[in-house]
């Protein structure tokens, strides 16, 4: 099998000042962004282990509700954790290669950024069509059910 040469070696791109400055930057943004998604995942698992006692507190019939919403509410928080790890990941090792000048930490750091992006795309994605599934089956109903 034939391989191409230039795929096995770095193309040597190196970044200049602006670019370190701007990623410099995006690592500073990102690790702000990492840590309020922790502090809301928190947020979340607390509000998901405690629904029952919140939610029977501001409506004593909710009963069962209180328990379904939060169970919803700490999938939610589950789901919600890798983007953040990953955008917190790619924040460290984006600073470390910064102050390194680490080619092989930015590759990981690059990694991790295109981890966050590559899931919330497909969240994005299956949300999409979960919305076009509810939105068919609401059609459907009217039209069938009158």
């Amino acid at each position: 099998m034939e391989t191409n040469a230039s795929t096995n070696s770095t193309n040597g791109m190196e970044l200049n000042q602006n670019s370190v400055k701007y990623l410099s930057s995006i690592q500073k943004w990102t690790y702000f962004f990492a840590i309020v998604g922790f502090i809301g995942i928190v947020i979340l698992l607390l509000v998901g282990l405690l629904a029952k006692a919140i939610f029977s507190a501001i409506n004593p019939q909710m009963g069962a509700g209180a328990t379904v919403l939060g169970v919803i509410y700490i999938v939610f928080a589950l789901i919600y954790f890798f983007p953040v790890l990953y955008l917190y990941r790619f924040s460290r090792f984006a600073k470390q290669a910064i102050q390194e000048n680490n080619a092989n930490l930015m590759e990981e750091a690059l990694r991790n950024f295109k981890l966050h992006f590559h899931f919330i795309g497909v969240l994005t994605i299956a949300i999409l069509a979960l919305y076009f599934v509810i939105l068919l089956g609401y059609v459907l109903g009217t039209i069938f059910l009158g």
